[in-house]
């Protein structure tokens, strides 16, 4: 399985890495579903190949590893999660996470307080954060930002109408955090330190 997933990074590297428009690529979420015979230290390890080979595949771009749940060790941190954000400082990448909600923590926040920084840290937001938990657009940019160190923030549509979903609940946040900018926090400007991507044109990191 591993090796049919990064045999499709290295071809949509070879279409897409250096391209202009296209900025990056995230990886599939760490999160399983009940497996027979799940071996966590191997699915941890096979995660973190993919990563390596799909940062390979795409020199000149950012690559997320997107993080969620893997496994425990008991006390509410994830060092299998924390293992794979390490591999993302060595290799110049960063991390991304399913679920960004206010209402509780997620094994991702203490990671992207800890790497803040460091490397690209780019939650995604999705609708049910907004419909389930009735936080305000402004409320999550906030958190994101000023507790998680966000560079980056997606907003996703979830099983919702996308349209409806941008224009009618995201994007009035999104023109008020705009049109406020002494109020509201903006999304982290400093180049993280560990972050690499080489110049399509002329090779440089």
């Amino acid at each position: 399985m591993t090796d049919r997933f990064i045999a499709l990074m290295q071809a949509l590297g070879d279409r897409y890495d250096g391209v202009a428009s296209f900025h990056g690529i995230a990886s599939p979420e760490s999160a399983l579903g009940t497996v027979d015979e799940y071996d966590k230290s191997q699915y941890k390890e096979q995660f973190m190949r993919l990563f390596r080979e799909t940062r390979q595949a795409f020199p000149h771009s950012l690559v997320l590893a997107t993080l969620n749940y893997l496994s425990f060790d008991g006390m509410g941190h994830d060092v299998n999660l924390t293992d794979i954000a390490n591999v993302a400082e060595e290799l110049g990448g960063g991390i991304s996470t399913p679920d960004s909600l206010l209402s509780r923590d997620t094994p991702f926040n203490p990671i992207a307080e800890q790497f803040k920084g460091r490397i690209a840290i780019a939650p995604m937001i999705d609708s049910s954060a907004l419909d389930l938990n009735q936080d305000t657009p402004i409320a999550l940019n906030q958190f994101n930002v000023e507790r998680l160190g966000a560079s980056f923030l997606f907003w996703s549509p979830w099983h919702r109408d996308q349209d409806r979903y941008l224009e009618r609940t995201v994007m009035p946040g999104i023109q008020a955090l705009v049109a406020n900018p002494d109020q509201y926090p903006p999304l982290v400007q400093a180049c993280p330190t560990a972050l690499r991507c080489a110049s399509a044109v002329d090779g440089d990191a």
